[in-house]
């Protein structure tokens, strides 16, 4: 009879108060990015994430991460996290104003090919946000140009190199974009090379019309060596600041403008420029010109 009784009180209370589900608010803390896409289908049974580092065992990277059920966005291992086996689901990085290259795996150890990691942090942050490339024994090691298409600040003090002959450094397309106290290494300067620009920001010629201008464009405090080309070059760009840079050892030029409107170029140290394997012995310190391809249409 008390057997009885006791079931009976068991199956009503379990009547009224059912098993309990997965809670949607569930937190699962991994310790690597690689974990946290290991967790395959078991990823939906959470709404978040905390991820310790990028690398297991590491102490850099990382980060908060929200499970998006919905989404088939293309992952780049930075932002966007795509679980093993998963075809609809998605981890999305918590946006913040800031983002580490080494948020995005970048090793900066000089040997690994860090420009997938390098470009996702630029391509993944939101826009005004800040990109930092944190301090290195080495450097980060890129092998092609490194896009910036929207307002953000770059910040060093960590370098960027390449051993990639005929590729622009870092090439900017978008207005309010500053770069700062970044290093940058090239692979070569004995001979020119027109492609080899470290830095290279630009708006758009329209032959025969006014250009279409990006504004506001900020490179300071860099370091600069070794390139083929020019160290700095600004070209249709309405409102320029090259202030505090250190620039040394290209052939063609320190710090180009072209096309450029209201500008400040201030207390940059140019040294070294060779002028090797430039056409008619055109070198310069900092030149500061206008573009003529369209046969002397002044608005551009």
């Amino acid at each position: 009879m008390l057997k009885r009784l006791l079931l009976t009180i068991a199956m009503t209370l379990s009547m009224a108060f059912p098993a309990a589900a997965a809670n949607p608010a569930d937190i699962v803390s991994v310790p690597s990015i690689a974990s946290l896409k290991a967790l395959g289908a078991a990823s939906a049974q959470y709404t978040n994430a905390s991820v310790v580092a990028y690398y297991s065992g590491g102490t850099v990277g990382g980060g908060r991460f929200t499970w998006s059920p919905a989404s088939t966005a293309t992952p780049d291992n930075c932002t966007v996290i795509q679980a093993t086996g998963v075809t609809t689901g998605r981890w999305i990085r918590v946006p913040t104003a800031t983002l580490s290259v080494t948020d995005c795996g970048a090793k900066g150890d000089g040997s690994t090919n860090d420009t997938t990691a390098l470009q996702a942090a630029l391509t993944g942050i939101s826009t005004g946000g800040t990109v930092i490339i944190p301090g290195t024994s080495d450097c980060y090691l890129f092998s092609t140009a490194l896009s910036v298409a929207k307002a953000m600040t770059v910040q060093g003090p960590g370098r960027l190199c390449t051993s990639t002959a005929g590729i622009a450094g870092i090439v900017v397309t978008a207005s309010n974009v500053t770069l700062d106290g970044i290093v940058l290494t090239g692979a070569q300067y004995a001979s020119y090379n027109g492609y080899e620009n470290a830095v290279y920001a630009h708006g758009t010629f329209h032959a025969g019309l006014a250009p279409t201008y990006i504004t506001n464009f900020v490179a300071k405090n860099l370091t600069i060596n070794g390139w083929g080309a020019a160290a700095i070059q600004i070209s249709y760009v309405n409102g320029f600041y090259a202030n505090n840079n250190r620039i040394s050892n290209l052939p063609y030029a320190g710090i180009v403008t072209i096309t450029g409107l209201y500008g400040t170029i201030s207390n940059n140290v140019i040294t070294g420029i060779s002028g090797a394997g430039v056409g008619g012995s055109n070198a310069y310190g900092i030149l500061v010109t206008r573009d003529t391809a369209d046969s002397g249409e002044l608005t551009s």
